[in-house]
């Protein structure tokens, strides 16, 4: 069956949830009953909408080989657009973060160079959430080494403290970003390395933009729990 959608309205996203929340507390997708009774539609809407959303990709239906019937849902996507994977978000790596000198700039929203699968349970939630490959060492005195690989959630502030991706206009012409522990002291702004070997520089607020906050590290050893594909 062909339908004009391209996208998922409001409705299929929340026909879209409620399936990835019943999944994770189930185990198995939910029936159209309880999709209906969870979003507040009624079963005909749900059953309209499932046919949609599975032409467009997000849900396949399994259906009985004698009737033809549904016998189940699968979750394909998520509301977010992300593959379904069952215990693990699938997250995209978009490039490399410098953990010393500065390196071109990977922006959020650009095409993965791949993707890795993340278990669940390191998330709570895959929004706005993309990975960046480390390259030096200035943080390895808190355990970010060359190779590994950095979750970073999208937002443009970060707390005292934080661990941030910066971009970082030292050129005006050529901005970079980096690695780097954000400090305010004062009117001063600071980009940190946890390194002792490397030097904590200052940069004025019109040339730093942050591009995220790191939320996990993904440590690169020979028993990593987290696969890339």
């Amino acid at each position: 069956m062909k339908h004009p959608e391209k996208h998922p309205d409001q409705h299929d996203l929340d026909i879209l949830s409620s399936i990835e929340r019943y999944w994770n507390e189930q185990g198995i997708g939910p029936s159209d009953d309880e999709i209906a009774q969870s979003t507040g539609n009624h079963k005909n809407f749900v059953f309209r909408r499932l046919e949609i959303l599975e032409s467009l990709g997000y849900v396949r239906k399994v259906r009985s080989k004698s009737r033809g019937k549904a016998r189940g849902i699968i979750l394909l996507r998520t509301a977010d657009g992300l593959r379904f994977v069952g215990d693990n978000y699938e997250i995209g790596v978009l490039g490399y973060i410098a953990a010393g000198e500065p390196i071109p700039l990977p922006h959020h929203n650009a095409e993965p160079l791949r993707s890795i699968l993340v278990p669940r349970w390191m998330i709570q939630n895959p929004k706005d959430i993309y990975a960046l490959e480390v390259r030096g060492d200035s943080m390895k005195d808190v355990s970010i080494n060359h190779g590994d690989l950095i979750l970073i959630r999208y937002q443009r502030n970060a707390e005292n403290g934080a661990l941030i991706a910066a971009r970082w206009w030292k050129d005006p012409t050529n901005p970079v970003t980096t690695l780097k522990r954000y400090k305010i002291e004062g009117n001063q702004i600071w980009l940190k390395p946890e390194n002792s070997d490397y030097a904590r520089f200052s940069v004025e607020p019109d040339q730093l933009e942050i591009q995220g906050i790191v939320v996990r590290v993904l440590r690169n050893t020979e028993d990593s729990s987290w696969n890339r594909f």
